[in-house]
């Protein structure tokens, strides 16, 4: 329902009425600043004289930005009572604003009767067609990230250059760690003419899970390149809501990688090996290109803990950890010259893994550069069964400040990176002194990262390890309540459904889609919705009444009906 303030010539409130006419206050009152705070309109009645307040009310909607309707009887005013001079100085003053007032004369009470009918009713109009109009997502390109230092994988590096020059479409495997990122940002680069030419994509879990999410990056990023088509195309799409088929779309996107030499990089693609979506649309590129691979008009990189069965054709053996001269290199990079023996008990230690290496190392370095240290550290290591739990171990031990532990818990919750806006309100009640600089001395340590854009990341098996070891149960529920209502404010529904569903409180998760479905479908993100993961995670870990289990099965097939609508013709 939308309420107006309806002023008439005295300058007194007549009431605030629904946008259907009905009175909902009949009791004058002088406030007019509550009525007029409660109000989506005004509507102003003038006709010979002015009240105390009159002035003071239309000021005060026009600096709030409440629209405003104005309506003067232009009858009668001859004779012993004619107009204030003064009310006709301020009736032809708000006669020219042209911004937020609509301005009109009557006659008669019929004649207003009918003035005010017609342009409330407008004026509805105009506000649920904005309320409901499509817009595109809001799509924040990322730029691919930057290594500090790429050693080794020379071999590696060869090997997949011959073969993306050769089949257009590379598919680089591994456990976590062990530097799929870096190498597909190092392959990018170097067969890129420019870096603006490439394409970079992180999936995650929350937000980009489905095909239109990747779909509207590729139209923001030909847009950048000067290219509007695909765009157009998606946003014509919403707005129809006559959705194209996967092959027409799928055309449509070949049709403007065409228009550049572009590298489309996709990391952390197991986070949607099994969205049929996504992986459909590579098995149609395959089948379209098949055999001719070298037409592909664009060359794909694609990074993935692992892929799903369809894919493991184009997949090619995982990365291997580093041998003993490529720790011997990652060791001098770190700044430490070790002793043959040394280096080879590291080696050995930390099975070659680049991702303990690089924990280790800089654990190392904290604990001091003299060579008893050093061995101190790495033969305690080597005696280790559980060599993953004894760096992360050390690295805990050598946080100090409690402000630290805090800053760095905040930032477990997170599924991806986050800027720092972000987490330092998330952190406003903590009273922490300065959140930068505990940034800054956990990216000294190199516990997290730092993107090139200002987003801050922390490796997963970091922050798992911090997630499990530094929350208790009431500690992760209230960041992650105050996660939900900071993206709430934010009207990101799909990550504040995410994190009430993470603080177990189901019922406000399905609350948020359900309330805000129109919202997330008209921002292309219905597949959300469509997400089994979201709804049976759900329903697998507690228990739904039975208005909720009708919820989800309702806005399920709502969701549904807007994306495929031929499905239900």
């Amino acid at each position: 329902m939308c309420y107006v303030c309806v002023i008439d010539s005295s300058g007194i409130c007549l009431g605030s009425l629904g946008a259907a006419g009905d009175k909902q206050n009949s009791n004058p009152t002088p406030s007019f600043i509550a009525d007029l705070d409660t109000s989506d309109l005004y509507i102003g009645i003038f006709w010979k004289g002015y009240g105390e307040y009159t002035i003071e009310e239309f000021e005060y909607a026009s600096q709030h930005n409440i629209p405003r309707l104005i309506y003067q009887k232009n009858v009668d005013l001859t004779g012993p009572i004619r107009r204030d001079t003064q009310l006709q100085e301020f009736l032809d003053q708000i006669s020219a604003v042209k911004s937020g007032t609509t301005h009109k004369w009557f006659t008669t009470p019929e004649e207003l009767f009918n003035s005010t009918q017609e342009d409330v009713s407008g004026w509805v109009t105009d506000v649920i067609r904005e309320k409901l109009a499509v817009h595109a997502p809001d799509v924040a390109l990322q730029e691919p990230p930057h290594s500090k230092n790429f050693i080794g994988r020379k071999n590696d590096l060869d090997f997949f250059r011959e073969k993306l020059a050769k089949n257009h479409f590379v598919i680089i495997t591994g456990a976590p760690g062990i530097g799929k990122t870096f190498l597909g940002t190092k392959l990018a680069r170097q067969v890129a003419e420019s870096e603006s030419d490439i394409f970079w994509f992180n999936f995650d879990p929350i937000h980009k899970t489905e095909a239109d999410m990747l779909f509207w990056h590729f139209a923001e990023f030909f847009k950048k390149h000067g290219d509007q088509s695909f765009y157009s195309y998606l946003l014509g799409e919403l707005r129809s809501k006559k959705p194209l088929l996967k092959s027409e779309k799928l055309a449509l996107l070949l049709k403007s990688l065409e228009g550049g030499n572009y590298i489309i990089c996709l990391d952390d693609f197991h986070q949607v090996k099994d969205v049929n979506d996504i992986t459909d649309i590579f098995i149609l590129l395959n089948s379209l290109y098949e055999g001719r691979q070298e037409e592909i008009p664009a060359q794909f990189i694609i990074m993935a803990r692992s892929v799903p069965p369809v894919m493991q054709s184009v997949t090619y053996s995982p990365l291997e950890k580093f041998n003993e001269q490529e720790t011997k290199k990652f060791a001098l990079a770190h700044g430490l010259k070790l002793s043959p023996d040394l280096l080879k008990l590291l080696w050995q230690s930390t099975q070659g893994h680049p991702k303990f290496l690089d924990l280790s190392l800089s654990a190392i370095i904290k604990n001091g550069k003299n060579e008893q240290a050093m061995k101190d550290f790495i033969e305690n290591m080597a005696s280790q069964r559980d060599i993953q739990n004894y760096i992360l171990s050390e690295i805990d031990r050598q946080i100090t400040s409690p402000d630290e532990r805090i800053v760095l818990a905040a930032l477990t919750i997170f599924l991806s990176r986050v800027d720092f806006s972000t987490l330092e309100e998330i952190l406003a009640d903590k009273d922490i002194a300065n959140v930068r600089r505990c940034v800054d001395a956990l990216l000294n340590r190199n516990i997290i990262n730092e993107t090139i854009d200002g987003q801050i990341e922390i490796d997963s098996i970091v922050g798992e390890y911090f997630y499990q070891r530094e929350l208790n149960r009431e500690d992760r529920d209230n960041l992650h309540r105050r996660a939900a209502n900071y993206f709430f404010s934010k009207k990101d529904y799909l990550a504040t459904a995410h994190h009430f569903e993470k603080c177990r409180d189901t019922a406000r998760s399905i609350e948020i889609l359900t309330e805000h479905t129109q919202e997330i479908i008209n921002t292309g993100r219905a597949g959300a919705l469509l997400e089994p993961r979201i709804w049976d995670e759900l329903k697998r870990k507690n228990d739904l009444t039975s208005d909720q289990e009708d919820d989800t099965h309702c806005y399920q097939r709502y969701s549904h009906c807007q994306r495929y609508p031929a499905a239900y013709l």
